[in-house]
């Protein structure tokens, strides 16, 4: 009946909703990283047809900025700049300078990207265990509706989902990973090599 992030859902039209949500905890502890996590650019809505087919992305995004004393900022909405791009102008983006953002510093960041797809089937969707950086703890949750058929393969040694079945019918599967090691640079295939889902 309602919408709730992380969630699926069918209608009549073969119309399907769905979210993904990803936060990171991200230390600054160099001048390289420092410049690379102190701008964020990104699109808020894209639209793509394919025949009947229409697919709607929707993109939000939060920063914090954690000091080493334990001070929190939060940064403000109003300090984001719209671009208008595209045909029309239809395309959006966002763009982000973190203000004040020092080498010590931590910075909590979400992505959330919001799914509405008419006429189409879901695109499988894959995890990537590892990332360009090393990573402390790494979290893959899902809540399954359990009226779908769903299926998942664990790829190169990943370990596989804790899960259980709530009172109304919906799988919980839950992985956690900690000290992941970072991506190497060269010669190296996510799909032949990394763990996956």
């Amino acid at each position: 009946p309602g919408r709730m992030p992380g969630t699926i859902r069918f209608s009549r039209d073969k119309h399907i909703e769905g979210g993904d949500l990803q936060r990171m905890l991200v230390y600054i502890n160099d001048k390289a990283a420092l410049e690379e996590f102190s701008e964020f650019d990104f699109a808020t809505n894209v639209t793509r047809k394919y025949g009947v087919s229409r697919r709607k992305h929707r993109t939000a995004m939060g920063v914090k900025v954690i000091k080493p004393d334990g001070r929190e900022i939060e940064i403000d909405t109003d300090e984001y700049i719209e671009v208008r791009e595209g045909k029309k102008n239809k395309e959006s983006r966002r763009k982000l300078a973190v203000p004040g953002l020092e080498v010590g510093d931590i910075i909590d960041y979400y992505i959330y990207v919001s799914h509405d797809i008419h006429n189409a089937h879901l695109d499988p969707m894959m995890f990537i265990l590892r990332e360009d950086y090393p990573v402390m703890d790494y979290t893959v949750s899902l809540l399954l509706d359990g009226k779908l058929s769903s299926t998942y393969r664990l790829l190169n040694g990943a370990p596989d989902f804790v899960g259980y079945r709530d009172g109304m019918g919906n799988f919980h599967l839950d992985m956690k990973l900690s000290d992941i090691p970072a991506r190497p640079r060269l010669f190296y295939s996510d799909m032949l090599q990394s763990p996956a889902v």
